[in-house]
């Protein structure tokens, strides 16, 4: 169980766009969870021209978060985003992911995955 506040601002710059954030866990169960999670990351889109509704991108996001120790979690994504980068759309990702379970009940497991997303922008 976490209750937390997170800060996630970005800089974009033309069809690219790099985050960075810091999450402050204030109450925790079990308490050997470390209080922050800092992460970085960032996108790429590379649109066909101007007027085209596809749009192909990579991705990827780390995370550094502490339980007992810390450690990093990788993740990265390509695919095709139907809508231009910066507006609503539909992409189909591939995704890699590499470090700790995202399952709350299963935090201590080190997962290696490829898998297929749908992924919708509001």
């Amino acid at each position: 169980s976490r209750e937390f506040f997170e800060l996630m601002p970005y800089l974009r710059f033309k069809n690219t766009r790099f985050y960075f954030g810091l999450t402050y866990i204030y109450n925790t169960t079990p308490e050997y969870f470390g209080r922050g999670i800092y992460q970085f990351g960032g996108d790429k889109f590379f649109p066909i021209d101007a007027n085209s509704l596809i749009t192909p991108f990579v991705s990827y996001d780390f995370k550094l978060t502490k339980i007992h120790k810390f450690t990093g979690t990788n993740s990265f994504s390509a695919g095709i985003k139907f809508g231009s980068p910066t507006s609503s759309g539909l992409s189909i990702l591939l995704n890699y992911f590499a470090g700790q379970n995202v399952h709350g009940q299963y935090y201590d497991l080190k997962e290696k995955f490829t898998s297929i997303g749908i992924n919708l922008d509001i």
